[in-house]
């Protein structure tokens, strides 16, 4: 990651991406671990421009949908806590329908 962050700097980056799969997973980021990790960024004049935090089902889909909002609510506090204001994910496949049940899980 920090190899990763270096390059980014060296290039002229202003922000990054990261993704919250990946090495920094939410319900490992500790406070120390937020507030080193934004020391890190801000001594390469960086910020964080968007947390990544794809599921693997969508959100339509309710098995395990408890499990995914939870998880999706931690990404969303360690964009915060980074004072990062996008979080991207995916909604999964929409229904076609208007009258399809899975509208009233989204």
């Amino acid at each position: 990651m920090r190899k990763a962050l270096q390059s980014a700097a060296r290039l002229g980056a202003q922000g990054v991406e990261i993704d919250a799969r990946g090495e920094l997973r939410p319900a490992e980021m500790t406070g120390t671990a937020v507030r080193q990790f934004r020391k890190l960024l801000e001594d390469m004049n960086l910020r964080v421009a968007s947390v990544c935090f794809m599921t693997r089902r969508g959100y339509a889909d309710e098995a395990e949908l408890d499990r995914r909002v939870a998880a999706t609510k931690e990404a969303m506090r360690m964009a915060y806590e980074l004072r990062c204001p996008t979080v991207v994910n995916h909604l999964g496949r929409l229904p076609s329908s208007d009258d399809d049940p899975r509208w009233k899980l989204l």
